[in-house]
């Protein structure tokens, strides 16, 4: 990701900021998949069909419906390939948020590349 000043490190992103939209688009299509089984972490996948996800994401086109295992494992190499530390020094934790504007409002809070992994 860019900065938009270009004396800016992409690490020292704003406070605030929304994750890659290439992230987001992952995490919109799991959120509309909800409830999420467990084993949708966890479950293998061909990779194959995880890059083919990539392809989506980089042009822009739509994930078909019904491949919600294979875009939890596109987020997870995604997130995996995000150099240095995702979380980072997070105050919070998932006990400590009661709800969806909780969990958002912590979000903002949180350093650009350490969005990526608390919103999962």
């Amino acid at each position: 990701m860019i900065p938009s000043n270009p004396e800016q490190d992409p690490y020292e992103s704003p406070k605030g900021s929304k994750p890659a939209k290439e992230i987001w688009r992952l995490l919109e299509y799991l959120m509309a998949a909800a409830p999420l089984s467990a084993d949708v972490w966890t479950d293998s996948v061909d990779t194959k069909r995880v890059w083919s996800i990539l392809d989506h994401l980089d042009t822009g086109s739509d994930i078909s419906p019904g491949q919600v295992n294979d875009v939890a494992q596109c987020l997870i190499a995604v997130l995996g390939w995000i150099p240095g530390s995702l979380v980072g020094n997070i105050a919070i934790t998932c006990e400590q948020v009661k709800d969806r504007d909780e969990a958002f409002a912590a979000i903002e809070e949180l350093e650009q590349v350490n969005t990526n992994v608390s919103v999962v």
